[in-house]
């Protein structure tokens, strides 16, 4: 674009410098009113391919189309359709210069003032003396507005993967505990900072289904419509009405009353092995808590809770039972508030 337009400034100079002085004079003196390329209708030409261009681009929504080989290519005119379109603007406003021109002279000869009256009249007897300048001055509002909206384009787009990568305003991902914050400790501290209106913990990992392989989310779908950003122009349905699809019923759960920092746990185990006690705290954060090696009978366990929340975190109760598994599967009889 830059190119284009430094060649078509440039050509008038060319041109007459290999003219003689009397040809220059005579040049001058009659005022030619029309460049080369208006009288040939480049500018009209070069509207007519930026138009097609624009709409290409706003038919096809991106320069990469199909090809006849059936791939994918880049469709060079769509790619080089603004600029053409700058061009084009650039060219048609030298159009004006000579009407604009012989307008202003009207209208200042009426006037008292003397300037006013001798800028106009110059600038009509010669109007290619100032197309220059006024083909730039119609480029750089032209980029101006290019870049603007360029920019808007940019942080929009990136605003677009972000949501699209994160889903919400902010999601964190980390060791699940601690030392400092503990699994049960993490969730509270990020919902107690600044400006957190919404949390929901959730739940990633790769599954396999059907043979193929999948991303398996899980969250909690009543908090969707607080968190998950999506564009309108994505989905026919609202992200209210895509949670309220999501909804459904919720596991069972053994409420433990008070804020308890130890817990004893007494199971009937049916065989051997290793067992696990599934906790959830308030936020709706899971965590298994091993229960060692279970012996087949009756066995007593005396848990820790208070190092689940870490040095600097605290745990959002009331706690819940999940679920009690051992080596034969699932064996919960009895899980007892700790009274230490």
């Amino acid at each position: 674009m830059a190119l284009a337009a430094a060649v078509l400034l440039a050509l008038p100079a060319v041109a007459g410098g290999r003219r003689t002085y009397v040809q220059e004079q005579s040049a001058r003196g009659r005022g030619l009113r029309r460049a080369l390329i208006h009288g040939a209708g480049g500018d009209l030409a070069l509207l007519a391919a930026a138009g097609l261009a624009i709409w290409q681009l706003q038919r096809y929504g991106g320069p990469v189309t199909a090809t006849a080989a059936g791939g994918l290519g880049i469709d060079p005119l769509i790619i080089t359709g603004p600029a053409l379109a700058l061009l084009a603007g650039g060219l048609l406003g030298l159009r004006l210069v000579p009407r604009v021109s012989r307008l202003a002279e009207r209208v200042t000869a009426r006037r008292a003032g003397l300037a006013p009256a001798l800028g106009a009249w110059q600038v009509s007897r010669r109007p290619l003396r100032y197309a220059g300048p006024a083909l730039l001055l119609t480029l750089a509002i032209a980029i101006g507005a290019i870049s603007l909206a360029t920019t808007a384009t940019w942080q929009t787009s990136h605003r677009d993967q972000a949501d699209h990568q994160a889903g919400a305003d902010l999601r964190l991902r980390g060791p699940s505990e601690g030392p400092e914050l503990g699994v049960l400790g993490r969730g509270t501290a990020f919902a107690a900072l600044p400006g957190v209106t919404a949390a929901s913990p959730a739940f990633r990992a790769q599954t396999e289904v059907g043979g193929e392989s999948a991303l398996l989310l899980a969250l909690d779908a009543g908090r969707l419509p607080e968190l998950l950003h999506l564009r309108p122009d994505l989905s026919a349905r609202t992200v209210p009405q895509l949670a309220a699809a999501l909804t459904g019923d919720r596991g069972g759960r053994l409420e433990l009353p008070g804020k308890p920092r130890a817990l004893t746990v007494r199971a009937d185990a049916r065989a051997a092995g290793p067992g696990r006690l599934v906790l959830s705290d308030a936020l709706g954060v899971w965590h298994d808590l091993p229960l060692g090696e279970l012996r087949e009978g009756a066995n007593t366990v005396e848990l820790d809770l208070a190092s689940l929340a870490g040095r600097s975190g605290t745990i959002t109760y009331p706690l819940s039972v999940r679920g009690l598994a051992g080596a034969g599967g699932p064996a919960a009889d009895r899980a007892e508030r700790g009274r230490r």
